[in-house]
């Protein structure tokens, strides 16, 4: 299941508060909540795939650059409805390129 209490809440290291509506800096949001960051899924738009630049989030390590220090591996994704529900999830691995992720 993808419930709360499997996944927990977006990850937030950097303890920001709750009730923001928008992130023109993404700094300014928790380093997990993707679709406040990025927009939402767009179900029924014209194109199905889409690349995201994301400053605070990172599924590479590379501690000689300090790249990852607020890194995805070992965390999971949740995809929300439009009504907040939780509708799918993953847990995301060590990342390398090409890595596919499955969605139950």
């Amino acid at each position: 299941g993808c419930g709360a209490a499997v996944t927990a809440g977006h990850y937030n290291p950097t303890f920001i508060a709750a009730g923001y509506t928008s992130c023109a800096d993404q700094a300014e949001c928790e380093v997990g909540d993707l679709s406040t960051k990025h927009g939402k899924l767009g179900i029924g738009k014209s194109t199905d795939m889409a690349t995201y630049a994301d400053t605070t989030l990172s599924i590479l390590y590379d501690p000689s650059t300090a790249r990852g220090r607020m890194w995805a591996a070992g965390r999971s994704v949740v995809i929300h409805k439009d009504d907040g529900s939780r509708w799918s999830c993953a847990n995301l691995g060590e990342a390398g390129v090409g890595v596919d992720v499955v969605f139950e």
